[in-house]
């Protein structure tokens, strides 16, 4: 089926006029799942359609309704809440289809473009981290539009959370597995000061309880490429993965994909031509700037961050032990980069770990 072809039907499907010539689209970005249009049909706003791609992570998609409403309709529930905590932060019309012949997103368009790394200067990028910080605080004190924890998933009638168990035992689950998690390092051959994190480590576990923090609407993909950027001013957010979990853990996530993930896995073809590592300054002022627009010089936040932080880099860690350990997929290969990449990462990782951040 043709390009023009897919738009016009995407459209239509949704109820809107289609497209008066080829002149009524253009392409303005392509991820690991979809390519972006922008398109204007007749008499409406400007509008866009994200076309799912039909090879995704080097595997071909096969057709699942159940997976793919599992894909798409949080997204919707997000777009909403965000939009009530900051009005027009992300689009106010999203629609979604996954018809077996054409599986599409249809929202209106926020103008902006995706974070440019490469034009930012230290204070821009630290002025818009700031906003973003704002922002995910003031949707962390929300209350949670749907009860339970976990992915934010699909039930074959509407949205809900993919589990019910009660945060404190959650929370307790995610302590025991950062034990396992240095257990298996510290039983390795690796080179780094065992007793140093197993302190360390302690410290965080007896620190950090979680406590007065139910689970909220999260957002895991908060990738430079789905924040949206007009005249060094942030001005939108798309493509959310929704979760309901701890806020501040997930402010901590974001903190750590700006100073550690997103550097570390710039040489993985998923994220090579970001040339993330050559604007690792840049990040680690995003984030620098999040934290303050997050914690806003309350102390015990920003502690409480700093040990929500460690416990993602001790998952990095483990991760990229695992993956050198037992192999990688081709999948990975693309999510991660090579053995030789994925190595360095657990080697930078580490390091992170040993410093005397806290």
């Amino acid at each position: 089926m043709e390009l023009y072809h897919k738009l016009d039907l995407a459209l239509t499907r949704c109820g809107y006029p289609a497209l008066d010539g080829v002149a009524g689209y253009q392409q303005i970005g392509s991820g690991a799942w979809h390519d972006a249009y922008l398109v204007q049909p007749p008499g409406t706003m400007p509008l866009v359609v994200r076309l799912r791609k039909a090879v995704i992570y080097g595997r071909s998609e096969q057709w699942d309704a159940q997976a793919l409403h599992e894909d798409y309709a949080p997204v919707g529930l997000y777009y909403r809440e965000a939009n009530r905590c900051w009005p027009g932060i992300c689009p106010g019309v999203y629609h979604y289809r996954i018809d077996p012949d054409l599986i599409f997103t249809l929202e209106s368009y926020v103008p902006g473009a995706p974070l440019p790394l490469p034009n930012l200067s230290s204070e821009a990028a630290s002025k818009i981290g700031a906003s973003l910080g704002k922002f995910f605080r003031q949707m962390h004190e929300r209350p949670a539009p749907l009860p339970g924890n976990g992915l934010v998933t699909w039930n074959g009638a509407q949205v809900s959370a993919a589990s019910q168990q009660p945060w404190a035992a959650v929370w307790q689950a995610r302590r025991e597995k950062a034990r396992r998690q240095l257990a298996t390092l510290t039983g390795s051959s690796l080179e780094f000061d065992r007793d140093h994190l197993r302190q360390k480590l302690a410290e965080v576990l007896n620190g950090r309880h979680h406590a007065g923090e139910p689970a909220v609407l999260v957002n895991r993909d908060i990738t430079p490429e789905n924040l949206l950027v007009r005249d060094n001013t942030w001005v939108g957010l798309v493509d959310p993965v929704s979760l309901l979990d701890n806020g501040t853990y997930y402010a901590a996530w974001f903190t750590h994909c700006y100073r550690l993930f997103l550097p570390a896995l710039s040489d993985a073809p998923r994220y090579r031509h970001h040339h993330f590592k050559d604007h690792a300054m840049t990040l680690n002022a995003v984030a620098d700037g999040f934290e303050t627009g997050y914690c806003q010089d309350d102390s015990a936040l920003k502690q409480a961050m700093a040990w929500d932080e460690f416990l993602w880099a001790l998952d990095l860690a483990y991760e990229s032990y695992e993956l050198v350990r037992q192999g990688m997929t081709p999948e990975m290969r693309l999510r991660r980069g090579d053995e030789p990449r994925v190595a360095a990462t657990l080697t930078r990782s580490l390091r992170i770990l040993e410093a005397d951040k806290m």
